[in-house]
């Protein structure tokens, strides 16, 4: 694969992933950066052996500003992850509290009067 190829590819990844990337879900903005890191790497092994010409390097520059937005994402992702665990251990907290205020052994009596 040349190239030209694997730029294309990155560009049809993100034409994919970029206008919905509000709504993306984790699950698959994760697939979408292992594929992008998998492309990445060739073309850094392609690059050691032959440098990009100016027309290929527009095409990066392009690609490379959309990696703000995604960015952006990635880490409101991160951040609702991280409140939705600070709330589990929160409930997980508090539920312990109620449940070893009471003796083990005690019994509950209902009186009907």
């Amino acid at each position: 694969m040349c190239m030209d190829d694997f730029i294309t590819r990155l560009e049809n990844l993100n034409e994919e992933i970029l206008p919905n990337l509000s709504e993306t879900s984790y699950e698959i903005l994760s697939e979408f950066v292992e594929e992008r890191q998998e492309i990445i790497d060739e073309m850094t092994r392609i690059i050691a052996a032959h440098p990009l010409s100016a027309a290929q390097q527009n095409r990066i520059r392009l690609l490379q500003q959309s990696e703000e937005s995604i960015r952006m994402r990635m880490f409101e992702l991160r951040n609702e992850a991280a409140d939705w665990l600070r709330n589990r251990e929160q409930v997980k907290t508090q539920r312990k509290a109620y449940e070893n205020a009471y003796a083990v052994d005690s019994i509950l009596m209902d009186r009907k009067k």
